[in-house]
C-alpha cells in the first residue's frame, strides 16, 4: 500500500491540474485545446462577474489567453458543449462518450423536463429547414409553473431536451445565448460516434478523472452518475490488479486511487 501525506496528495493535485507551470499546455489556440483535452473537461459558469469561471480556468493556465479563444476552438469543432458533473467544454474527441447519457435521455430517463414529443418535433424541424437557431428565434409564451424560478418557453425546453439525448447541439454561443443546431451537421465526419462498450465507459470515466485529478476515489468519479459507483469500484479493483492504478492511503485514513504514471 502506497501512503502520502495530505501535502503530498496536494501537490499531486496541483500538478495534475496543470497550474504548477505556466506552458504547461502551451499557448494561445493550441493551449487552449489541449487544456481542455487534458483536463477532460471545462466546467462552463452561467454567473459573470469580473469573468465566467470557464475562462479564469483557462487564463490561469495559459499565457495571453483570450475567451475569442474558447469561441473559436468550439467553432473550429475541436471542442463541443454536453453535460460532465454539469454543462462543460468537452474535448470533441471524446464525443464518442457522452453518448451513453445522451441515450439513456433518449430512451427515457427524464432530465429537467418532461418531454412533449410534438413541440421537440416543431423546433427540431425548423432548425433542419432554416439552420441553427436560438430559444429567442421561436416567439413562445412562458409556460405556467409552480417553479420558484417561473416557467419556461415550451421551445426552450424541447431544445434543452433535443440537446440533452443528442439530436441538437451547441454550434456556437452568440453573448452566452446557445445556438443550436442537428448534431450530424456540428459532428466533424472525422469524430468516432460509436457507442463505447461499458467497459470502455467505465475506463475512460476512470481513467481521465485520475489523469486530471492526480488521485480519487470511487465516489468522486461517480459522481452524479446514477448507479454507477458499484461497477467504477468493481473496475477499479480490476486496474489494481492489473498494475494501472494503484491504492493510496492519505493521511493515514483516506483510501484513494491513482495512475501508475500521473502526469508530472
Amino acid at each position: 500500500m502506497n501512503h502520502l501525506s495530505l501535502i503530498q496528495a496536494r501537490k499531486l493535485v496541483l500538478v495534475s491540474q496543470g497550474i504548477h507551470r505556466e506552458t504547461e499546455f502551451g499557448v494561445g489556440y493550441t493551449g487552449v485545446v489541449n487544456t481542455i483535452e487534458l483536463l477532460s473537461y471545462v466546467q462552463i459558469d452561467t454567473i459573470s462577474v469580473v469573468e465566467r469561471a470557464h475562462h479564469h480556468a483557462l487564463w490561469s493556465r495559459l499565457k495571453k489567453y483570450s475567451p475569442m479563444l474558447l469561441n473559436q476552438a468550439v467553432a473550429e469543432r475541436d471542442v463541443f458543449e454536453y453535460w460532465s458533473h454539469a454543462a462543460a467544454y468537452l474535448p470533441m474527441r471524446d464525443f464518442r462518450f457522452s453518448l451513453p447519457r445522451k441515450h439513456a435521455y433518449l430512451n427515457g430517463e427524464q432530465h429537467w423536463y418532461h418531454k412533449n414529443p410534438k413541440q421537440m418535433q416543431y423546433v427540431k424541424d425548423r432548425i433542419a429547414a432554416e439552420g441553427e437557431l436560438r430559444v429567442k428565434d421561436f416567439d413562445q409564451q412562458r409556460s405556467q409553473s409552480d417553479h420558484a424560478w417561473g416557467g419556461h418557453k415550451p421551445a426552450k425546453m424541447a431544445l434543452e431536451q433535443l440537446f440533452m439525448q443528442g439530436e441538437l447541439m451547441v454550434s456556437r454561443r452568440d453573448g452566452f445565448q446557445k445556438v443550436f443546431d442537428l448534431s450530424e451537421r456540428v459532428i466533424p465526419d472525422s469524430v468516432d460516434t460509436s457507442m463505447p462498450t461499458e467497459a470502455e465507459h467505465l475506463d475512460h470515466l476512470i481513467m481521465r478523472f485520475l489523469s486530471s485529478n492526480g488521485l480519487g476515489s470511487s465516489a468522486e468519479i461517480a459522481y452524479l452518475r446514477k448507479g454507477f459507483k458499484p461497477l467504477i469500484q468493481k473496475r477499479c479493483e480490476e486496474l489494481i490488479e492489473e498494475r494501472l492504478i494503484v491504492e493510496l492511503v492519505v493521511a493515514a485514513n483516506t483510501i484513494l486511487h491513482c495512475l501508475i504514471s500521473p502526469r508530472s
